[in-house]
């Protein structure tokens, strides 16, 4: 085949477009004449790709040119350069003639290096460069996650792991334009060891109560989460002394244990009332016990609050020896233990009725009546008032207990009512604690301003007038807040022998005076102010003692049967027959109403507690209304239509009867 056999070919290249020519003619590169008429046209990555047509025919022979035949001569032959990969080696072919130079670029995980220089971006190279294609190696990571308790004494530990991958560079055929491409060959998983978590953990000084059973499970579990891995040990707290009832035969019972609090009115109901004779041992201190010493995760020693010893105090009608440690009754009498202070409260015990032949009874202790209380009657007693009979159409009113075994009409009866006294005034003593210091510290701030230095009123009258002036207006409420508890001031102290608490009362009064009206002015000087509040506040500090104790101290009301009467009591209401008929009840614990038939019919119950009735209402639908607090509930056995329930914010109104009824405040 001649030269004048020409054909044209199309390919994706012009080297795919050669090969056919090749093919078709039967001939080598080498024999034919090509004429590139088209370029293919491709952008990156093969983006507007356009194909080659080239012409090819087969060059003359030499004999043919000898003939003195003419042939056009051969167009230069053009060929793209190209860059193959080959077991991670990169092969660069140079184009021919006004071929295309080979370009190459990164791919992901893929470093290219050309003539020593890293490239970012696609680059045209040559046979003449140096080009080095690298795979990333991503190394495994892990981070520990360390939480160390508030109190030091417990460390958590969780890890999370970044997992390595290994990368090799893949082949690839010839090609102009080559993006370098990395499969992945494998993970790698962290390297965690039991001593690199040791030695993370000692970097932190964490070196005691170490847990490796936890720390190996780190080590080993993917999954494994946040785990102890170091716990310290915990001081072993000091016991304080306490005051042991040596006249009591068992401890004092729980508070809140139903089957214990049940035998506690059973007592009650038989009338036993404790009581001691003259001489008798009636309390003891038992001595305090210092904790063992503890150690934190990061080796430091804990050490136990100190305990706190006591020294009891001899109330009314008690001696205390020499130690200090033990309490004798010098008369006969119902002992107490209030904190540290012991007393023994007299009893006033009348063996008929409280009638108009008796008359009214004010008593400094115990009351128990044998007989009755009659019409227009009443009982002021300290302590516990007992009657064994009936109350009718009077007032009782006791700061402890009030039990009557009988019946209850027509009266108005207040128990504990000095433990409500005590608390209000706690409250006061907390405010006081808080406000008398900021007052002060305005006053020396306002003394300080230069508004006040050349202040001749300041100078003629005092700094009192600096106080006047703050309690006029940003502490106005003092005065007031002070007033209002002046009167239960003066009821605790009639009720109450306490030296604490009448020495108080009588640094309140004085406080009273120099914070109210004109008072202010009779301080010159602020520290003289200082001086007086911290005398009160220490004052304050010792009688509150006291008080909480008082506070504490709730006292119960426990009767058969209530008709007409208004009830109150720091403590629980009990019931023990056939229950209550038009009365209010105000209770600071539990109301329950258990007798036979055990009915609450008419009235208001007010609960700082549970309430328990048998039958709540009437058929009649009575208006009847309890009330609880959030967290307490109401049972009853039956309730009837009229019966309004207020449980914390939710309000059941009863329209139907319901048996088993079990209500919670929300």
């Amino acid at each position: 085949m001649t030269g004048q056999s020409k054909i044209t070919v199309e390919g994706k290249t012009i080297e795919e477009a050669i090969a056919k020519a090749e093919k078709e003619l039967g001939c080598t590169r080498e024999q034919l004449e090509i004429v590139v008429i088209r370029r293919p046209k491709r952008g990156f990555l093969g983006l507007g790709e356009s194909r080659a047509v080239i012409q090819a025919s087969v060059k003359a022979t030499s004999e043919e040119k000898e003939d003195g035949e003419k042939s056009a001569a051969p167009e230069e032959a053009v060929l793209d350069g190209t860059v193959e990969i080959v077991d991670g080696q990169v092969i660069v072919r140079d184009p021919v003639g006004d071929g295309l130079a080979p370009v190459i670029a990164p791919g992901p995980n893929v470093q290219v290096v050309v003539n020593g220089e890293i490239i970012e971006k696609p680059t045209e190279v040559s046979s003449q460069d140096e080009i080095v294609v690298l795979a990333e190696q991503v190394e495994p990571e892990w981070e520990p996650q360390l939480r160390v308790t508030d109190d030091n004494l417990q460390a958590f530990l969780a890890i999370h792991r970044t997992k390595g991958k290994v990368y090799e560079i893949q082949d690839s055929p010839p090609r102009r334009e080559l993006m370098v491409k990395a499969r992945l060959v494998r993970d790698l998983d962290p390297d965690i060891t039991l001593a690199a978590l040791k030695d993370f953990l000692a970097a932190r000084n964490i070196i005691c109560g170490l847990i490796e059973e936890n720390l190996l499970r780190l080590v080993q579990e993917e999954d494994a989460g946040e785990l102890l891995v170091a716990e310290g040990e915990r001081a072993t707290p000091s016991k304080d002394a306490y005051v042991k009832a040596v006249y009591l035969e068992e401890e004092q019972e729980t508070a809140g244990d139903e089957e214990e609090e049940e035998q506690y009115f059973q007592r009650v109901a038989r009338h036993a009332v404790t009581s001691v004779e003259k001489g008798r041992l009636i309390a003891e201190v038992v001595p305090p016990v210092a904790g063992k010493p503890g150690l934190d995760i990061f080796g430091r020693v804990i050490k136990p609050k100190p305990p706190k010893d006591i020294t009891l105090v001899a109330g009314n009608g008690v001696e205390i020896d020499e130690s200090g440690r033990r309490a004798y009754a010098l008369i006969n009498g119902r002992p107490e233990i209030r904190g540290a202070r012991v007393t023994v409260h007299p009893s006033y015990v009348l063996t008929g009725d409280v009638d108009a032949k008796v008359g009214k009874i004010v008593f400094k202790g115990d009351v128990q009546v044998m007989g009755s209380l009659q019409d227009e009657m009443s009982i002021e007693a300290t302590g516990q008032v007992i009657i064994n009979g009936y109350a009718a159409n009077a007032t009782i009113v006791a700061g402890g207990n009030v039990i009557v075994h009988k019946n209850i009409v027509g009266c108005t009866v207040r128990a504990g009512g000095l433990s409500t006294v005590a608390g209000k005034i706690l409250d006061v003593i907390r405010d006081l604690k808080e406000e008398l210091p900021k007052l002060l510290v305005a006053a020396g701030q306002l003394l300080m301003h230069p508004s006040f230095a050349q202040n001749r009123d300041v100078a003629r009258v005092g700094e009192g007038i600096i106080l006047r002036m703050l309690l006029g207006k940003k502490f106005s409420y003092l005065p007031e807040r002070l007033e209002g508890a002046r009167k239960d001031l003066e009821q605790l102290v009639e009720n109450i022998e306490y030296d604490e608490i009448r020495i108080f009362a009588e640094e309140y009064e004085e406080l009273c005076q120099k914070l109210s009206g004109s008072g202010p002015l009779s301080i010159k000087k602020l520290q003289m102010a200082d001086t007086m509040f911290t005398s009160f506040l220490e004052k304050a500090e010792q009688a509150a003692v006291l008080l909480e104790d008082i506070a504490a101290a709730k006292a119960d009301l426990i009767t058969g049967y209530v008709q007409n009467a208004h009830l109150e009591c720091s403590g629980q209401v009990r019931i023990t027959g056939k229950g209550s008929y038009s009365s209010n009840i105000f209770a600071g614990g539990d109301v329950i109403i258990q007798g036979s038939p055990g009915t609450f019919r008419g009235g208001e119950i007010v609960a700082g507690g549970n309430v328990l009735v048998r039958e709540l209402g009437s058929p009649a639908e009575v208006v009847t209304e309890v009330r609880i607090k959030p967290g307490k509930s109401v049972k009853a056995d039956r309730v009837y239509p009229g019966v309004v329930i207020y449980a914390g914010a939710r309000v059941e109104r009863i329209t139907n009867e319901q048996k088993l009824f079990t209500l919670v405040g929300k």
